[in-house]
């Protein structure tokens, strides 16, 4: 037995349609109008003794003897349709039907010649012979260019089909991807949460442990209101900047009663940077760096330096201290929780668009610079729209 090349049951979608009245009659429609074009063309080609209407009560019934063929044609094509290790099976089957249906055509011709006629049965045996005679060659010739437009469209259809599914996978993909990349910055971003949380209790213990009693508490209020900041903006990767320098004025109000008057805080924001959007508590661990490395390591006042400014689409943010800056040694400069964690993050909304830097500052001290695209809309990764 033949068997049909593989397929989903969904590329013969033409077995859905054969009941549908719509089906019937654009095919009848199509083999009227072809008909009807014939006519005109043998009008042309024969003569005018005849007449169009002549040759069109004759070309009519010829072509619409393919009407009920039409269905058991497009069933073979979109079953054998030559696909790779099965075309000389496919080819096989589409003689021996095109044989078929020469004998098919030539009947169902002479039964619509025959049957309006009364009287005229017993001729309906010779109208066969000689309608095989004068048309099989013909025939044949239809049933190959009906199977070529069938083949053609089921080809557009695949195609259709693959395009259809490529891009329902790469959306997919897509999807994946975002998911994937918005839990790898869920997870950095609740990294951040306890260490933050653990350096501001352990500023306020040493508070407590030196007697400032009274710093202590203010310092367990201020943390309270930055806890307050963090649980509301709890999803969200990316904040306006100036709610990102308020948070981080917070924290640094901590510090301060830690340290009282030696601790000197500056902020240069420029007002067209308030508005960014900033990946949340980025500037925190910087900040935290350089109270650790720029002011614990000695007895006399330091400073913090915080600034923003645009740069056409780059947004620019610093932070500096005036302490003894970076040791000589690279294998010595810190690379703790904080930054490795910024840099991934960065990494994962922005990817190369954005980088982090620490570096020595000019009169001394250490300066973190972070790069990233300027944008007030929400990042995609962020769970926002395109910026």
């Amino acid at each position: 037995m033949v068997r049909a090349s593989p397929g989903s049951q969904g590329e013969r979608w033409w077995v859905n349609v054969y009941g549908t009245t719509r089906w019937w009659a654009g095919v009848f429609g199509l083999w009227t109008l072809f008909g009807m074009l014939m006519a005109g063309y043998a009008q042309l080609r024969f003569g005018q003794g005849r007449g169009y209407v002549g040759w069109l009560s004759t070309m009519l019934p010829f072509y619409w003897a393919w009407v009920p063929l039409t269905p058991a044609v497009v069933s073979l094509v979109s079953r054998f349709d030559f696909r790779g290790g099965y075309r000389l099976r496919s080819l096989a089957v589409h003689l021996a039907a095109g044989g078929v249906a020469i004998l098919s055509h030539g009947l169902i011709y002479a039964l619509l010649l025959t049957v309006p006629t009364p009287g005229r049965w017993d001729g309906l045996g010779q109208t066969v012979v000689v309608t095989l005679r004068r048309h099989a060659v013909g025939d044949l010739a239809t049933y190959a260019v009906l199977s070529g437009a069938v083949l053609t469209l089921l080809q557009y259809r695949r195609a259709q089909d693959r395009e259809r599914e490529a891009a329902q996978a790469a959306i997919r993909a897509t999807r994946l991807e975002v998911q994937l990349s918005a839990a790898r910055l869920d997870a950095l971003q609740r990294q951040l949460h306890p260490h933050f949380l653990f350096n501001a209790l352990n500023s306020i213990s040493v508070m407590v442990l030196k007697g400032a009693g009274a710093e202590a508490i203010r310092a367990i209020r201020q943390l309270a209101d930055l806890l307050r900041v963090t649980l509301r903006t709890t999803g969200n990767q990316e904040v306006p900047l100036q709610e990102e320098v308020a948070f981080v004025q917070g924290y640094l109000e901590i510090e301060k009663l830690r340290f009282s008057d030696r601790l000197e805080l500056e902020f240069e924001i420029a007002a067209d940077t308030g508005a960014a959007l900033v990946p949340h508590l980025i500037l925190q661990p910087l900040v935290e760096n350089a109270v650790i490395h720029g002011l614990r390591s000695r007895d006399y006042n330091g400073c913090i330096r915080v600034a923003a400014h645009r740069d056409n689409c780059t947004l620019r943010l610093e932070v500096s201290d005036d302490g003894a800056g970076l040791p000589a040694d690279p294998g010595d400069r810190p690379c703790g929780v904080g930054l490795r964690n910024t840099r991934a993050r960065l990494k994962e909304l922005y990817g190369d668009s954005a980088y982090l830097h620490i570096g020595s500052s000019t009169g001394g001290g250490t300066t973190a610079s972070i790069s990233l695209p300027y944008h007030t809309d929400p990042h995609p990764d962020a769970g926002g729209a395109a910026w």
